[in-house]
């Protein structure tokens, strides 16, 4: 057990050494040539600051800022993947699964994956706001699609295509208005389990601390709650995913990140 702990923490020496060097920009060099863009941002003191923070880039219509209030280098230097089998017991051997950054090459790789995977959820998140409404079979809850039928179909898509700069500009409206307490929405959140739960995922992703956070906004007046987790590395809070395990808890779709807040009424 010793010597396997031992392993371990050399491996995660490793990773944290290779992930610093890229992520300084210094990689330029090494065999491979390998080199990697540095997206995050700073990070926030307080986890409700992390939500506030993309909720506000977003509504500033400022792209980099809303990717740079999730943790993605922070977040790959210190990927444990030992521990996120253990937690998920299963690996998808595919563009989703993740792997420790224990090369200059896996690590930016890794980085890379990481950022599509924080674009594929905004940009799920804004295709919500959208479409939400018009969505079958559970629309803004569960997720779905937009279909398009009968003698006007044309029509309709001409419309739902058209109504995307609307959209848009609705995003500027974009007010937080406050946070709800998660325990306050699922009995379950506060649970020992759910706890534990929730440290393992942490752990996989090499937080300090992990939790969800329910951000209340609205756009256009309209209320919405954003149930997204987030975690600390260090001494910073960033967002780590728009769908929170607050969201699983309470039946929204894995690809959802935001409800009307009608939706709980």
């Amino acid at each position: 057990m010793q010597k396997q702990w031992g392993k371990n923490r050399a491996h995660r020496a490793i990773a944290l050494a290779v992930a610093a060097v890229l992520t300084l920009g210094l990689c330029a060099g090494m065999p491979g040539g390998v080199a990697m863009a540095a997206y995050e941002g700073p990070g926030e003191q307080a986890p409700e600051d992390a939500a506030q923070a993309f909720l506000i880039a977003m509504r500033d219509e400022d792209v980099q800022g809303a990717i740079a209030a999730f943790a993605i280098e922070r977040y790959m230097a210190q990927y444990d993947l030992e521990q996120a089998l253990q937690t998920y017991m299963v690996y998808p051997a595919s563009k989703d699964g993740l792997f420790p950054a224990t090369t200059p090459m896996l690590a930016a790789f890794g980085v890379e994956l990481r950022h599509t995977q924080v674009v594929d959820e905004i940009i799920g998140l804004f295709t919500l706001f959208h479409a939400y409404d018009q969505m079958e079979n559970g629309g803004a809850f569960t997720g779905g699609y937009v279909t398009f039928k009968g003698d006007d179909m044309n029509a309709q898509i001409t419309a739902f295509a058209d109504a995307f700069a609307a959209s848009v500009a609705k995003l500027k409206t974009i007010e937080v208005t406050g946070f709800v307490p998660p325990e306050t929405l699922s009995e379950v959140y506060g649970s020992a389990r759910n706890l534990e739960n929730m440290a393992r995922i942490g752990k996989a992703r090499g937080a300090e601390e992990y939790r969800s956070v329910v951000a209340r906004f609205t756009i256009a007046g309209e209320p919405f709650l954003l149930l997204c987790d987030v975690a600390r590395y260090g001494d910073a809070w960033y967002m780590v995913t728009t769908h929170g395990n607050i969201g699983s808890l309470l039946g929204v779709g894995a690809q959802i990140g935001a409800v009307p807040e009608s939706a709980f009424q």
